[in-house]
């Protein structure tokens, strides 16, 4: 266990592994909930989009060029794409 009885500037070596793999995983779940966090916003948004508009499809030889409408009144939104 020689490992453990060496110091890298006063601090045991086991602690500093310790620390270390611990700053390391709260880093790593901190980034992964804020990644989380970002596309559930986006799927909220998707949602709220999708209830206040619906797709009105319209062939031209054989690909759909349609649009999206709003529900309440109709009106086209243009070209969002």
């Amino acid at each position: 266990m020689e490992i453990l009885d060496m110091t890298f500037a006063g601090i045991p070596a086991g602690m500093l592994i310790a620390v270390l793999a611990v700053w390391y995983f709260v880093t790593k779940v901190w980034r992964e909930w804020r990644q989380d966090l970002a596309s559930i916003k986006e799927i909220e948004k998707a949602k709220k989009f999708h209830e206040e508009h619906e797709w009105k499809p319209r062939m031209v030889n054989g690909v759909d060029c349609g649009e999206w409408v709003s529900k309440k009144d109709g009106r086209s939104l243009g070209n969002l794409g």
